[in-house]
């Protein structure tokens, strides 16, 4: 009788041989998948199957076979969605084309380690605690949710997570008012493993829970889509996207041509009926306003003249070698504007990270600039129509300190950003994806006004209310109310999520025991 013939019979549940083969086709084809469900693309429905190829192609497989399918699977959906990087070092900073995507390549294959440690951890307790069926996708999910949020969270890097390509179904994105991004990524991640698993091992029960879970989410986030927006009086906001080009800055005398084109958008939008306040974008005012004081007192005088609020970014120099990017807030009749500086800077293009020398080889012209001084407090602006938050540009992209400005007493956040440097290639459209995410955690009114769009009105259920294309000139105006209670997320953050899921794996692996 030959070996062949010796061999068990294969039965339901259990995983055959991984093949290298086809963990690199998984990782090719769940690639694929990532970069159609994410802008610009945005089929957000296949966000549901990015992880089947994975969970499929890796049954059976080592830990570090999972781990390098893993990576190559994140490195190759990241430099797909994320090819805007090089193009704002080659264009406006003269970096060449090899060093400004080796610096790209050798950035997200450092954070693509994360992810595949995690795969990586699955595949070793699948190994040694095989589990239930059942729960079996939910363990993949969890430790992979576990793994973005550290990826998120304590590396300061949540950029492209699961989750985030729900962004446009509001149906699904309700539970983030309970646990942050890391729920829609929970879902996500569970309901692709499911399928993967279930086909590896030709066991439906594989998918059962992640159906359930899918179905539970849907109900609650139809509840919550039920329920009103609207409460307290409104606020007529305006918004001017004005599509300044970045070869249209720092020029002779471009300052001051460029404000007069922000403040002939607004008289033009402000003769279409009053408004509560008017919302330019970050780059409105690229000059520092100490030192063309003529900018300051214009801009003030307009706001007495109109009696209309008026919310910009402006640089502003705080003393000899500090300066900071912020947020001023004209109100008529006031003596100076009010003030937010900036927390989080850009790494490089605003300050220079420690380990910036190892990389100046690569990208020493980006960090040749006097770098921004930091701000230190959530500060919200009293002295407009609601008491407002305004973060700058990619604060946004940080649920954490979104939640600050909330429990400071925001009744409305404010979104200024510049996101010409992405170009046309639909990342804007990712990085207004977090405001809706913000929107629904925090359960409140986002006004977006953005240099060359996306600028939007998102209302307090992740819904778009209004928005202007991407590099077009315009405005628009909507009605915004006061937030309402904080939800759970909110106040509590996204540890006690975090923590269930956590234990939920440390469950499965105890059963298995």
């Amino acid at each position: 009788m030959s070996a062949h013939e010796l061999e068990a019979p294969r039965t339901a549940g259990a995983d055959r041989g991984f093949s290298p083969g086809l963990g690199l086709a998984a990782a090719g084809f769940g690639a694929a998948l990532t970069i159609l469900a994410f802008p610009p693309y945005g089929i957000w429905p296949l966000a549901f199957g990015m992880w089947a190829p994975l969970a499929f192609g890796l049954a059976g497989a080592s830990p570090r076979a999972a781990f390098a399918t893993a990576w190559v699977y994140t490195v190759a959906m990241a430099l797909a969605i994320s090819h805007w990087i090089p193009l704002p070092l080659m264009a406006d900073f003269g970096i060449s084309p090899l060093r400004a995507w080796t610096f790209t390549a050798g950035l997200i294959g450092v954070y693509a380690l994360v992810p595949a440690a995690a795969v990586a951890v699955w595949a070793w307790t699948t190994r040694r605690w095989p589990g239930s069926v059942w729960a079996a996708a939910w363990r993949f999910a969890g430790i992979v949710a576990l793994g973005e949020a550290l990826r998120a969270g304590p590396l300061q890097f949540p950029w492209l997570l699961s989750g985030h390509a729900l962004a446009p179904a509001p149906l699904f994105l309700q539970v983030a008012d309970l646990g942050g991004v890391a729920a829609p990524t929970f879902l996500v991640v569970s309901i692709g493993a499911g399928l993967g698993l279930a086909l590896a091992r030709r066991d439906a029960r594989c998918l059962a829970l992640p159906v359930v879970g899918g179905l539970l989410c849907a109900g609650y986030g139809a509840f919550r889509l039920g329920e009103p927006v609207t409460r307290g009086r409104g606020v007529e906001i305006g918004v001017v996207q004005a599509a300044v080009l970045p070869s249209e800055r720092f020029l002779p005398d471009s300052a001051r041509r460029n404000v007069l084109r922000h403040l002939l958008a607004t008289r033009t939008l402000l003769d279409t009926g009053p408004l509560d306040l008017v919302v330019w974008a970050e780059t409105s005012v690229d000059a520092y306003l100490e030192s063309e004081p003529g900018l300051m007192t214009g801009l003030q005088r307009f706001v007495d003249r109109t009696g209309t609020p008026l919310v910009t970014e402006a640089p502003r120099r705080r003393a000899p070698g500090v300066q900071t990017n912020s947020v001023v807030l004209f109100t008529p009749g006031a003596r100076e504007p009010e003030n937010y500086d900036k927390q989080r800077l850009v790494p490089f293009a605003e300050y220079d990270p420690p380990l910036s020398v190892w990389l100046e080889p690569l990208i020493g012209e980006l960090a040749s600039d006097e770098p921004f001084t930091p701000g230190h407090e959530a500060t919200v602006l009293r002295r407009g129509p609601l008491p407002m938050a305004a973060p700058v540009c990619f604060e946004i992209t940080y649920a954490d300190e979104m939640r600050a400005f909330r429990r400071g007493g925001a009744a409305l956040l404010l979104n200024l950003s510049n996101d010409a440097w992405f170009g046309p290639t639909g990342f804007a459209r990712v990085h207004l994806g977090h405001a809706v995410f913000r929107a629904v955690e925090l359960r409140s009114w986002i006004v977006r006004g953005a240099n060359t769009g996306i600028s939007a009105v998102i209302d307090p259920a992740g819904r778009i209310v209004a928005q202007l294309p991407a590099f077009e000139q315009g405005t628009l105006r909507a009605t915004v109310y006061p937030a309402g209670p904080p939800p759970f997320f909110a106040r509590f953050g996204a540890g006690p999520f975090l923590s269930a899921l956590a234990l939920g794996v440390l469950i499965s692996l105890r059963a298995s025991r």
